[in-house]
Parts: C-alpha cells; structure tokens; sequence
C-alpha cells in the first residue's frame, strides 16, 4: 500500500533546503522479481543507496552508504529504512543516488526509494 519511486541506478534524486540541521527518514527496497525466482547469475548483484550533501561548488559530502545485496543476504530484503540529522550549509542541497552492485552489473537492479521525509 505504499507509493515508492522506481529509481533503477544510476537515479539522482535532488532536494533544496534551508541551511541547517535536518532530520531525514527515508524507505529503500528492491523489488523482489530482482533476486528471486531466477538463476543466480541472472539476479541482481545489489544496489547502492547513497545520500550527500551537494555543496554550491558541486563538492559532495556523503551523509548515508547502503549496499543492498538481497540475493546474497536476507536481512536486504523488503523495505529498509533509514533515520538520520544533516546539516546541511548555506546553498547546498540533499542528493538521494542508486547505483549498481559490487560488480557494477545493471541486470536486474530494480531499486525505490518510499516516503522521504526532510524536517
């Protein structure tokens, strides 16, 4: 019952903010057509769930790292959720990424982002 955003690697999600600490929760998932039901080979090596702070100058600060790898480790699998307070300075802005797996393989890399919230 919950909306999620497909956000296959590479997606860049982009979010202006007020200078200043944040709280930020997020949902991240891979769908599950992505590591059951087929061959090993043929499933998902993982994603990567990155958050940055993206300063004015174009510089990046990472703020959250998950690698998702649900064929390999059950605890990766359904919805995952994150909590965490940025600061974040004067012309800066939130970035939300995914990119491949450890491989850096695309095939089946099906990724979302849920709810985001910034407060």
């Amino acid at each position: 019952g919950q909306a999620f955003l497909g956000s296959h690697p590479d997606s860049r999600l982009w979010f202006s903010v007020s200078p200043g600490a944040h709280d930020v929760s997020a949902e991240y998932y891979m769908f599950p057509g992505s590591y059951e039901g087929v061959s090993r080979e043929a499933a998902t090596d993982g994603v990567e769930f990155t958050i940055y702070v993206q300063k004015g100058d174009g510089t990046k600060e990472q703020v959250f790292d998950r690698l998702l790898n649900p064929r390999d480790n059950r605890v990766d699998r359904g919805v995952q959720r994150l909590r965490l307070t940025v600061e974040v300075p004067p012309g800066a802005e939130l970035l939300f990424e995914t990119g491949p797996g450890w491989r850096h393989s695309y095939n089946r890399d099906w990724a979302a982002w849920g709810p985001i919230t910034i407060k």
